[in-house]
């Protein structure tokens, strides 16, 4: 059955259901598109924010609040409409049941940003984008606590042996396809006691939770790493309605899967300063095979060439 949010998180699900619903892939960054980010603070947008942002369709990575915009001394457009976006901060409770002081909890707090194609009288910055890494190959050798890799049948990634499993690229229709999939992997892997040991609260969604927090990693490495997506395929439409159906099965699953998601792909390309943890009980309560350890490293999958299979 499914159920609704406080009414900003609300809409933004919206935003996204009716994308899935569309035929649209919300968490695939368009090709050529680049990453949002706020017009004065220049600072990037993340996690579902940047989600968001990237499926509104415009040329201009640039956005602001209608203050800022006021500040700047510019005005909207005629058919102008805002989009709707959450930020994060740390806030302490109101009210404590008992004698001791509430720790600090994170609360989100909807904002509404115009895109700078939304507006006129202020100038368009030029756009410093970071430049993307070089393909597959950067993202492989950024990962450095990165698990066993083996030849399999099915790609896979399994938390035992932390070990991850990858078809040869002769496999996949494309080489796209390829990478989106051991992305895929690569998310998974960071949920690893030894990493950013990841585990979710809500046993009732906790797999598909996972399973959205390694599809919205795996869409943050190939945007990172300035690859193109697979082309649409055959099962593309049974994917979507996966998808819509679960996240009206559990709408906080988007949010929490887009913080997790970002979580993991900084990781990965070292962004967050985050080491790898040193063995922690449940790390070694995991069963390993035929006596190695699970932080014992195989050579990496070398970066096969970008390009299309024929």
């Amino acid at each position: 059955m499914a159920r609704t949010l406080r009414e900003p998180f609300q809409k933004i699900l919206d935003t996204i259901l009716d994308l899935l619903e569309k035929g649209t892939i919300p968490w695939r960054k368009p090709w050529g598109a680049v990453s949002p980010a706020n017009f004065v603070t220049k600072r990037p947008y993340s996690g579902i924010n940047e989600i968001v942002l990237w499926s509104a369709g415009f040329s201009s990575p640039w956005w602001m609040t209608g203050r800022q915009l006021e500040k700047l001394g510019g005005r909207l457009k005629p058919d102008a409409f805002p989009h709707l976006i959450v930020g994060a901060f740390l806030g302490t409770p109101r009210h404590s049941p008992g004698p001791i002081a509430p720790e600090p909890r994170l609360y989100l707090r909807p904002y509404l940003v115009f895109n700078l194609d939304q507006v006129e009288g202020v100038k368009a910055p030029p756009v410093e984008e970071k430049a993307p890494l070089p393909g597959a190959a950067a993202i492989l050798r950024a990962y450095r606590h990165h698990p066993r890799y083996a030849v399999a049948s099915g790609a896979h990634y399994q938390p035992s042996t932390d070990t991850i499993g990858m078809p040869p690229m002769r496999c996949f229709d494309s080489s796209a396809e390829y990478y989106v999939t051991l992305f895929h992997e690569l998310g998974h892997s960071t949920a690893h006691p030894s990493r950013l040991d990841r585990e979710w609260k809500n046993r009732t969604h906790a797999y598909a939770r996972e399973e959205l927090t390694a599809e919205l990693c795996a869409a943050f490495l190939m945007a990172a790493a300035g690859l193109e997506f697979p082309e649409a395929t055959t099962n593309q439409a049974a994917y979507l309605q996966h998808w819509r159906r679960n996240l009206l099965d559990d709408p906080m699953a988007l949010f929490e899967a887009a913080r997790a998601a970002q979580k993991a792909s900084n990781f990965i390309l070292m962004r967050s300063g985050k080491q790898a943890r040193k063995p922690s009980s449940r790390m070694k309560a995991i069963s390993t095979k035929n006596g190695r350890s699970a932080l014992d490293h195989a050579a990496m999958p070398s970066a096969e060439p970008e390009k299309r299979s024929a």
